[in-house]
């Protein structure tokens, strides 16, 4: 339970042996076991290039980081974060070693503390676990006196993110705040231009918000501006997040309120990253579950041959010397096929209808999924109807 067990690419060990140095380092301030990453396999991978028709070797590695949950004095183990927003509003993040937990009370709980045994205005307070499973909350400045420590950093964010630690500062300083349509707007742009990135990869989304923010860099002038469609996509998306309810998953729960209380913090980046392409998926979703009322599942059909059907899935994958548009498209006859955008459609949204030629190769894992390249003749037949603005 205190070892986290993953796989990661050759090119970004170092970055996360640095990462949990840096983790390292508080954990010695507690007087915690420090944790360690050990490397318990070389794993090569096979990548089929579908642009130039060659199989890639990929070297990973299998990988334990070893003490990743410190234990403080008295065995009290974190648990979660309240971020306290309103009266009986709160945002709940829970370490993923306890995610199996029932929480749920802690989300309209006040801001009280069990140590004080006070309830005031507090941003936030923290749940620890006994060695006999009991639960506390706990404000910040009890903490000492609690469990001797006091916690001056995201701790849920240094252990969740791979131990990537916030960079508030990277670009500029914090004293501006931007609004959430601000940060959805760079998220959109970036999101358009580079894909997403989630918080272990090498550049992750959240951390290019501030200087797609403040364009103090070279790099953010040269992203092409959103289409009307894009933006309308990412209205849409924005609209989608609010319309969802408390019976829905903590993630969107997480995502309405952050976006109804306008929360520019830094802190919130990463789960504001990931909207558009939460919604792009819940799209494609619908799409394909639309089409599958009259649609049976097929098998491939192989060689060159005229794909039509609709989008349900869009993405950008970024390798070491290029940069791929992809795309998922479920044909009318059953199948699905993976391959590159064409240039023709470049600006396509799930659900678009659309055809194409392109030579289909047959998945080894899957006979109903396949593969295309070389695609010509691209257009779309019927464009996916987007809300007003």
């Amino acid at each position: 339970m205190n070892t986290i067990s993953s796989e990661i690419i050759s090119y970004r060990l170092e970055a996360l042996k640095e990462k949990v140095a840096e983790l390292a380092k508080v954990a010695k301030k507690l007087d915690a076991p420090l944790p360690e990453v050990v490397v318990t396999d070389r794993i090569e991978k096979t990548v089929h290039n579908q642009d130039t028709g060659e199989d890639i070797i990929e070297v990973w590695f299998a990988v334990d980081i070893l003490n990743a949950q410190p234990v403080l004095d008295g065995g009290w183990q974190f648990v979660a974060s309240v971020q306290h927003i309103i009266d009986d509003v709160a945002l709940v993040f829970t370490h993923p070693d306890f995610r199996d937990l029932d929480l749920s009370q802690y989300k309209e709980s006040a801001s009280k503390c069990d140590h004080c045994k006070q309830t005031r205005h507090r941003k936030a307070t923290y749940i620890f676990r006994s060695e006999d499973d009991a639960l506390v909350q706990v404000g910040s400045t009890c903490m000492t006196d609690f469990i001797g420590h006091q916690l001056k950093f995201r701790w849920y964010e240094l252990l969740t993110d791979l131990l990537d630690e916030p960079r508030e500062n990277r670009y500029g300083t914090s004293a501006y705040r931007p609004s959430v349509p601000e940060i959805l707007r760079a998220c959109g742009l970036l999101v358009n231009n580079l894909g997403f990135n989630k918080a272990s990869s090498e550049t992750p989304t959240k951390t290019l918000i501030g200087a797609c923010l403040g364009h103090r860099e070279r790099w953010v002038q040269n992203l092409t501006p959103m289409t009307p469609e894009q933006v309308q996509e990412l209205n849409d998306a924005t609209q989608w997040a609010l319309t969802q309810t408390d019976d829905d998953s903590d993630y969107l729960r997480s995502l309405r309120i952050i976006i109804e209380h306008d929360l520019g913090e830094t802190k919130y980046y990463g789960i504001l990253a990931s909207l558009l392409t939460s919604y792009r998926r819940h799209m494609g979703w619908l799409v394909e579950r639309e089409a599958r009322a009259s649609l049976p599942t097929a098998p491939v059909i192989e060689g060159k041959i005229q794909i039509t059907g609709k989008v349900i899935g869009k993405d950008i994958k970024d390798y070491e010397q290029y940069t791929r548009y992809v795309m998922t498209v479920l044909d009318d006859r059953g199948f699905k096929v993976w391959g590159t955008i064409p240039s023709a459609i470049h600006g396509v949204i799930v659900g678009d209808r659309i055809t194409f030629s392109a030579t289909v190769e047959k998945s080894s894992q899957d006979e109903t999924f396949g593969f295309y390249s070389r695609p010509t003749k691209a257009k779309v037949i019927e464009a996916v109807e987007l809300n007003a603005s």
